[in-house]
């Protein structure tokens, strides 16, 4: 009985006036990562609660989609410091998120009036569409801060129903592999001109951080399970961009029979 009075007092919490706001303060306002880890981990637990009185998964999950957050910036350069701010604190709404739509079958798109098939074609343009800031290491971090963010969310989508990776797949991944991840390897394989200078070549991937890049190859993972034409795009990719032979030196490691 008490169990049960103690899950209708949160629910009713919950759908107070105030609460959206509370919530996205201490969620992604918060310059406190600890602060901010806690209310990801409390608000999970929130959402595995079952009430008679009201669904606290959705009501969460509404609260996520109406929030106004300016993530989804064309550039992190010229924005103001309240977004900088915003966008430098976003990696927990994007774990939720996560968290809350991984594996959703259609039923719960429907009961949670969300598509992911078009979440993932807005996150999809979003991702080909934004350019990295060059001039600036602050700005750079909150680049691959958000890339983290809008990357691991493209994963989670890819695990729900009604998403087919077949239809998605080749463009996702020649923008992963040639942008974010190779975009040197990939100069080099389609440059024609021998004597351009290594200088020339290198190009900075999107994703320059261990955790970004991690994120990228979650998603080519994710592209690829249980989609064998996914598979072989990705291995012929990475062939063809790191396994090139090399003329003038395949003789390089051949034995001297003359000296045994």
């Amino acid at each position: 009985m008490k169990f049960y009075l103690y899950c209708s007092f949160i629910a009713t919490f919950l759908v107070q006036s105030f609460f959206a706001d509370f919530f996205l303060e201490i969620l992604i306002g918060t310059t406190s990562r600890e602060v901010r880890q806690c209310a990801l981990r409390h608000i999970i637990r929130l959402c595995k609660i079952e009430t008679s009185t009201y669904e606290i998964h959705p009501l969460i999950h509404q609260i996520l989609l109406k929030a106004r957050l300016p993530l989804w910036p064309s550039s992190s350069a010229g924005t103001r410091s309240s977004t900088q701010k915003l966008l430098a604190q976003s990696i927990e709404y994007f774990d939720l998120r996560c968290q809350l739509t991984e594996n959703l079958t259609k039923e719960k798109q429907e009961i949670l009036n969300i598509n992911a098939e078009q979440l993932l074609t807005e996150e999809l343009t979003w991702l080909s569409t934004y350019t990295v800031a060059s001039t600036s290491n602050q700005l750079r971090t909150m680049d691959n801060i958000l890339f983290i963010g809008h990357l691991k969310f493209i994963r989670t989508l890819l695990t729900c129903e009604n998403i087919d990776k077949n239809k998605i797949g080749v463009e996702l991944i020649r923008l992963l592999i040639d942008q974010f991840l190779f975009p040197a390897s990939k100069r080099m394989s389609s440059s024609n001109n021998e004597n351009d200078s290594i200088d020339d070549l290198i190009f900075e991937p999107k994703c320059s951080t261990s955790e970004s890049r991690l994120a990228a190859y979650d998603v080519l993972v994710e592209l690829v399970r249980h989609c064998e034409p996914n598979l072989k795009i990705v291995i012929e990719d990475i062939t063809n961009l790191h396994h090139r032979p090399v003329l003038e030196k395949q003789t390089e490691w051949e034995v001297n029979l003359d000296l045994f």
